[in-house]
């Protein structure tokens, strides 16, 4: 399949389709399930925002129902019924669209003849509000922000709501992913034990990762104490380091003010945070994904223990990076991966696509006359994708 020809038309048929879609140009369907979240370990009142941000998040976390009741998707082979191999394909941070991602998700499904499992990270996607989408109130609230805050760079009205909430609460960073992850645990638990109306006992659910996704795929492997992921392979796709390698100023992901909260509070506030008894730290101080998590804060934060399980899992681990990603420095993924002295086996692969790309939009499909030279590339990162997940 071209990417250029499939884009925006898979995009159009997804909008309007039902539970059970069968797409019109490929042998594929989409089928759309619901699912529940476990909302308890999430902020129950605020006390984070100002009372004129109240105006743009009236809700506290744990109450935000589009967060706690949503629906996933699953792109099936034509004519499949029950089979026991899934793709789990981790989106990135501040996506308010699967639009970029279905031709992905397609493209595995067609390689791999697999089931490709599109499930929304925790106050992204459809588990938002609205709201947060909304232009002109966005607008309202960069424009908030910058009366706020002195040299604001990198704001937008895309960035505006991830930007305020976590400048405000830097902790939902972490428990946002914690949200995610327990979801994606009890998702493949379902499957492991045939609970699940499309996937036989003992599935083995590989995953396929971008962006702050291979950040969630690293700490979920760390963490998978019921070894729920022994068994998985996992592609790392423009991602792979640890959280202080990484660049997330930009205008679609978060602003500048916000960046440098989160890095300055889990750099060098964190370790002493967690002595104490506040109520979001504790996660991080006794779960197994808190310790995963810091484990992937720096370089030299917890290294044994991250670099133990890359080690015993580096045959199961494939990167895929980009020579000129800015925000995921391809030199910090390798470093990340390889361990500190660079013996760590794993499967790294560093590309220079021949047209102007950004982490953003890795395949900027009509943006600069290189739909040609796109449609190539792609093809071969995720023909490279599929030939490891078989």
């Amino acid at each position: 399949m071209k990417l250029s020809t499939s884009y925006n038309e898979l995009f159009k048929e997804f909008r309007t389709a039902s539970s059970y879609h069968q797409l019109k140009d490929y042998p594929a369907d989409i089928v759309t399930l619901p699912f529940i979240s476990d909302t308890s370990g999430l902020p129950k009142r605020h006390g984070h925002e100002d009372k004129e941000s109240r105006q743009f998040f009236p809700d506290s976390d744990a109450f935000i129902k589009e967060n706690r009741e949503f629906k996933y998707h699953i792109f099936i082979p034509r004519g499949y019924t029950k089979g026991n191999k899934a793709i789990l394909l981790m989106h990135g941070l501040n996506e308010k669209s699967w639009k970029k991602y279905l031709p992905w998700a397609l493209s595995l499904t067609l390689k791999t003849n697999s089931p490709v499992i599109l499930f929304p990270m925790a106050f992204h996607m459809d588990r938002a509000p609205s709201a947060w989408s909304q232009p002109r109130m966005m607008q309202n609230l960069m424009q908030l922000r910058s009366r706020l805050i002195k040299q604001l760079s990198k704001s937008t009205f895309v960035n505006a709501a991830l930007s305020h909430r976590l400048d405000s609460f830097p902790h939902r960073f972490y428990l946002s992913g914690y949200q995610t992850a327990n979801d994606m645990f009890k998702l493949i638990d379902s499957m492991k034990n045939g609970l699940h109306p499309y996937f036989e006992k003992d599935t083995r659910v590989d995953i396929f990762a971008y962006s702050i996704g291979a950040f969630l795929a690293q700490n979920m492997l760390i963490a998978d104490d019921n070894n729920m992921l022994s068994d998985s392979k996992i592609v790392l796709f423009c991602g792979g380091s640890v959280f202080q390698a990484m660049d997330g100023e930009s205008k679609l992901i978060m602003d500048s003010s916000a960046f440098h909260k989160l890095l300055d509070y889990f750099i060098n506030d964190l370790e002493h945070d967690i002595t104490g008894n506040k109520p979001y730290t504790q996660l991080l101080k006794k779960s197994a994904l808190g310790k995963a998590f810091r484990s992937m804060i720096g370089q030299d934060h917890n290294r044994e223990v991250r670099e133990s399980y890359f080690r015993a899992s580096a045959d199961r681990i494939k990167v895929i990076g980009l020579k000129d990603d800015a925000v995921m420095p391809s030199s910090k993924i390798v470093e990340t991966m390889r361990g500190k002295n660079f013996d760590i086996p794993t499967h790294i692969d560093i590309m220079d696509l021949p047209f102007q790309y950004s982490h953003e939009m890795p395949f900027p499909i009509g943006k600069n006359g290189s739909d040609a030279l796109i449609d190539e590339s792609f093809e071969s990162i995720f023909s490279k994708s599929a030939e490891f997940f078989c």
